[in-house]
């Protein structure tokens, strides 16, 4: 068990997600591996999503492994590592590894959480509802904000935890980080890409966001009862699926 302990499994957030979404996670896999979230990193005006998801690898390596690191906190890429995300996370997350790969650092898995695995797999109604929010560049956002801040305060008691969490994480996003993350989210068409990784999916039936229905049923390994934040609906599930496939993916390395 003292092995995997060391092995780091990078879950990137989506929008408008603080790394509050995945605190379950961190402290429900200690067991198996060590959680870290990356920094965010800042979207440039008119960034692709492969473009900014390969920069937030790149901002991975130097935080975690580069020569830059003093050495009692440098991680070892020959220890190799997990890659995942939640949503726009879990979009970012295979080109993220990719980027660690090139720099040496073996990737054993992505984790896709509530995530599509391309961009043909946006249903054309949430294409059209995000331009619609993103059309005003901070307006759109700024409604948005006071409609949460209005509901927190009116409402806040009869809300579930994972709703009043959404809303406080709206609340704390930028409205120009929130734009830009849509704007790529929106104009992400690629199909398919093949990684030197295995890319596990799981995700939920009522997910609304990101719809079961639009996905490769045969590519998704586990389907829960749940919406789209299921980090927080479901954290106990989603533990004990993350466990099982980390440490089988381990054994097989041994």
């Amino acid at each position: 068990m003292e092995k995997t302990k060391c092995v780091p499994f990078f879950l990137f957030p989506g929008l408008a997600c603080t790394e509050r979404l995945f605190e379950p996670q961190k402290e429900g896999l200690v067991p198996v591996c060590r959680v870290c979230v990356p920094a965010w990193t800042e979207p440039a005006a008119g960034e692709c999503l492969r473009d900014f998801a390969r920069r937030w690898g790149e901002a991975v390596w130097r935080a975690y492994y580069s020569p830059e690191v003093p050495e009692s906190e440098r991680l070892d890429p020959a220890a190799g590592c997990f890659v995942g995300g939640l949503s726009f996370g879990g979009m970012c997350a295979p080109f993220a590894g990719e980027v660690l790969e090139e720099h040496g650092v073996r990737v054993f898995a992505c984790f896709g959480l509530a995530t599509i695995q391309d961009g043909t797999q946006i249903p054309r109604s949430s294409r059209f509802l995000w331009r619609t929010v993103n059309f005003l560049p901070c307006g759109g956002w700024g409604l948005l904000k006071v409609l949460c801040g209005a509901s927190l305060k009116c409402f806040s008691r009869r809300f579930s935890m994972p709703r009043r969490e959404t809303y406080l994480q709206l609340l704390e996003s930028p409205c120009r980080r929130s734009h830009r993350v849509l704007r790529m989210i929106v104009g992400w068409r690629d199909g398919r890409a093949e990684y030197s990784f295995p890319r596990i999916h799981i995700h939920g039936q009522r997910d609304m966001l990101l719809p079961l229905r639009k996905l490769e049923r045969e590519s998704v390994s586990r389907i829960l009862d749940t919406g789209h934040l299921l980090t927080l609906t479901r954290p106990a599930e989603v533990n004990d699926f993350l466990k099982e496939e980390i440490r089988r993916i381990l054994d097989v390395q041994e």
